[in-house]
């Protein structure tokens, strides 16, 4: 069995993966724009983001 490793090129930076990811939510006509984590699942945040849309909802009337 043949193993290859690619050797890192001089002066290439690596490159990260995202931290956060912004989301756009339409609700009731209305764009609320929300900063998720990355690499938590979307079923964890499910609850919190509910929160979040329903106080912005409330402030607008």
């Amino acid at each position: 069995m043949t193993a290859i490793v690619e050797a890192p090129q001089p002066g290439a930076e690596a490159i990260a993966s995202p931290q956060a990811a912004v989301v756009a939510i339409m609700a009731a006509d209305v764009q609320i724009a929300v900063v998720l984590d990355a690499h938590a699942p979307i079923s964890v945040m499910i609850d919190p983001l509910l929160k979040v849309v329903n106080t912005r909802l409330r402030e607008l009337g």
